[in-house]
């Protein structure tokens, strides 16, 4: 890795801490969730199932697979209407999100399943709102490579980060000749207000629930689980 770039990835963990989860790209995300569950590794949150539930009835009734063509979702600079199905699951401390695109738009997810089938792609760092822009423009000053960039929830500008509304709030980068992945940056909640650490403690309360799961009950779950107020993070 190049000093630019060890640089670069050092002021990310400065600012984000420890990265989230890391993600790997699969042709069928169903049959990955069985094969983790076969090794124990549980429950799942499929935090797309509505979607693909709708989706399926969209392209059942002719309508296809295909997403909006939008403006907010980039694929290496271009617009694309890709879409994709997510599920997330923890290891003990290590998150690891499935992502199976949903269609044959273009995308890294795409780019990946077609040179390397399935495997990990990416890992994620959270960033505090505050810095999102600070960090994004940094990344790209350094030379470092959108190969998505999108903006979550409606996809409509104006939702995006303090003083770049209309900037994306996920920026995946391709550090494959360095890394051998990508580096995901995603925009998280405001430092202020302690909204950030609220979703640190969402994260932590997943962790809990995947440690204690019996290994039977609701292994596959349509949201992340609400976290009680007695909660207390381990450490």
């Amino acid at each position: 890795m190049a000093d630019r770039d060890r640089e670069m990835v050092r002021r990310i963990r400065e600012i984000c801490g420890p990265f989230d989860h890391h993600g790997h790209v699969v042709a069928n995300i169903e049959k990955a969730m069985d094969d983790y569950l076969a090794m124990g590794i549980g429950p799942w949150f499929f935090i797309t199932q509505e979607r693909k539930t709708r989706w399926d009835a969209q392209a059942a009734s002719g309508g296809g697979k295909r997403g909006k063509l939008r403006d907010t979702q980039l694929h290496y600079g271009t617009p694309t209407a890709y879409r994709a199905l997510i599920s997330f699951a923890f290891n003990a401390e290590t998150g690891i999100e499935l992502i199976q695109p949903y269609n044959d738009e273009p995308s890294c997810h795409n780019d990946w399943l077609a040179s390397r089938g399935n495997g990990l792609q990416h890992i994620n760092f959270s960033v505090p709102r505050e810095h999102y822009v600070e960090l994004i423009d940094a990344c790209l000053a350094a030379g470092w490579v959108p190969s998505i960039q999108l903006i979550e929830g409606d996809g409509k500008p104006g939702s995006g980060p303090p003083g770049r509304p209309d900037m994306p709030t996920v920026h995946y980068f391709d550090l494959m000749d360095a890394l051998g992945f990508h580096i995901e940056l995603s925009c998280g909640p405001d430092l202020a207000g302690g909204a950030y650490a609220r979703y640190k403690r969402q994260l932590a309360y997943a962790c809990h629930v995947s440690r204690t799961w019996d290994g039977v009950t609701e292994p596959i779950r349509d949201a992340f689980p609400k976290v009680p107020d007695d909660f207390q993070p381990a450490g």
